[in-house]
């Protein structure tokens, strides 16, 4: 048996006479740091600040490498600090496109978030969660955007900084 290592975590095994066994390749990227903060209110998801999830930056490879390479689908995990700044509900949105230039704007996930309970919470605590595996072939441009949004009673403003995203390739 002789084995290859390509990256972080794929690993080729190839048997002479047999069978190539295939696993995900997964590496993560800090989209934004600890120090820059964004606050949050409840505005409108596309008034907030966002972030810009671009794959050739954050992985080292066009979505089109990725496919080259025989890819077919990512499941992504998105990981961020977050604190109250007054009671109310978190939302993290992933889009597929920049609502202020694309026209189809698909939506890919929704997360709710009720960081501090019935009351507020202005600790920071890290929050991460996995949004549905996509298909590479519905990404647009090599990138998807990350939105937040924010609702309750009277003022809802939240912050989160030091957001982070995991990229699990998988064929």
């Amino acid at each position: 048996m002789k084995k290859i290592v390509v990256g972080l975590m794929l690993a080729l095994t190839l048997v002479i006479g047999g069978s190539v066994d295939a696993y995900a390749y997964t590496t993560t990227s800090t989209v934004r740091s600890l120090n820059s903060v964004y606050t949050i209110d409840d505005e409108g998801r596309f008034t907030n600040p966002f972030d810009k999830v671009n794959f050739k930056a954050e992985t080292g490879k066009t979505i089109a490498e990725w496919k080259a390479l025989g890819y077919n689908d990512v499941k992504i995990k998105i990981t961020l600090n977050m604190r109250e700044v007054n009671d109310g509900y978190q939302y993290v949105f992933v889009y597929q496109e920049d609502w202020t230039t694309g026209t189809g704007n698909y939506l890919f996930h929704t997360e709710i978030i009720e960081h501090g309970g019935a009351g507020i919470d202005t600790e920071w605590s890290n929050y991460d969660f996995y949004i549905l595996t996509i298909d590479l072939d519905d990404i647009d441009d090599g990138e998807l955007f990350i939105r937040y949004g924010a609702s309750g009673k009277w003022s809802d403003d939240w912050k989160n900084r030091n957001i982070r995203v995991t990229f699990e390739f998988n064929y």
